[in-house]
């Protein structure tokens, strides 16, 4: 090969190479942000104790579709093991309304964060 052609994508490849490290760092700026947001989301209502679906997905960040699968995860665990003794915040906790409407209370949902962060980092 020419010395010249090889200095050339020598060049070119240093240049791709430099420019994949700085994408990799905005990308990891810009996921650190969104985290940011997700947690100042979480804190921003701090007047409301009892909330549905939807204000528990703005409480929380999520969207209506998370929450509904987070319950049916919990749902399929309860019925896999029979309903037997679970740990008190294993499970997100409601209380159903006859006319079906789950009621969330802030601080079972926060005690109910805090113990799946703990499970999470153990």
């Amino acid at each position: 090969m020419n010395k010249s052609f090889v200095g050339i994508l020598a060049i070119i490849c240093s240049v791709m190479v430099s420019l994949s490290i700085l994408g990799g760092f905005y990308i990891l700026s810009e996921s650190s942000k969104k985290q940011e947001s997700v947690v100042s989301s979480v804190n921003s209502d701090t007047t409301k104790e009892v909330m549905n679906e939807q204000e528990l997905a703005s409480y929380l960040g999520l969207t209506t579709s998370n929450i509904e699968d987070i319950l049916k995860q919990d749902a399929s665990i309860k019925q896999q093991t029979g309903g037997g003794v679970f740990d008190t915040y294993q499970f997100l906790p409601y209380f159903q309304t006859a006319s079906g409407q789950k009621i969330f209370y802030k601080e079972e949902v926060n005690n109910w964060l805090s113990y799946q962060t703990k499970r999470i980092k153990s």
